[in-house]
């Protein structure tokens, strides 16, 4: 395995998925960003390792072929890195939108790694599973908003409360909210990592 492999294994997110997931990650693509550049498959992203105190960010994009909702869903997650090789942040996707994993207090490591979790049936990567209620504007219809309805959360659009029934019934999907750790590592030891 080249170098560069090898840092991108080293360094990706341990991602923790619902172990009743139907859709499993198909691939995970990846670009190294030594100096500032675009993303080729976040929408209107530049990233910048200087700016966050990095030797360098990597760009996870985390393809699935299904999400309850629709086909080819690509999540993403990024980790900078300084030269010491720690962790100097983390970033995932949800619905579209970024957040900055490690600006939050729920946020941990494992082994000085992201700790990021798979959203059943959508896919969003957040640092802790609470969050998967976080944003109105798309409440999934599908089989987690049971749980958010459950303390009183409703859908903002109405259209989207028969989705939930018609995706349970179909797949007959109860995410048990049981995460397990799941990686693409092929070992535990990482140059230059304890």
């Amino acid at each position: 395995m080249n170098d560069q492999k090898e840092l991108v294994l080293c360094c990706q997110p341990h991602i923790y998925r619902d172990r009743k997931e139907p859709f499993p990650i198909r691939h995970i693509g990846y670009t190294v960003f030594r100096e500032k550049g675009r993303s080729q498959s976040f929408r209107d992203l530049t990233l910048d390792p200087a700016e966050h105190g990095a030797a360098f960010i990597i760009e996870y994009a985390v393809y699935y072929d299904y999400d309850i909702q629709h086909m080819y869903d690509l999540e993403h997650a990024w980790t900078a890195v300084r030269e010491d090789g720690s962790l100097a942040g983390c970033w995932g996707t949800f619905h579209g939108m970024r957040l900055r994993a490690d600006g939050l207090a729920s946020f941990r490591t494992e082994k000085g790694w992201p700790v990021l979790y798979a959203e059943p049936g959508k896919h969003a990567l957040l640092p802790d599973p609470a969050l998967f209620c976080l944003h109105e504007e798309f409440p999934g219809a599908g089989f987690w908003p049971r749980r958010c309805w459950a303390n009183g959360w409703r859908p903002a659009r109405p259209r989207m409360n028969g989705s939930a029934g018609i995706c349970g019934s179909v797949m007959s999907l109860r995410p048990p909210w049981s995460l397990s750790g799941r990686t693409c590592r092929r070992n535990g030891s990482c140059p230059g990592r304890s």
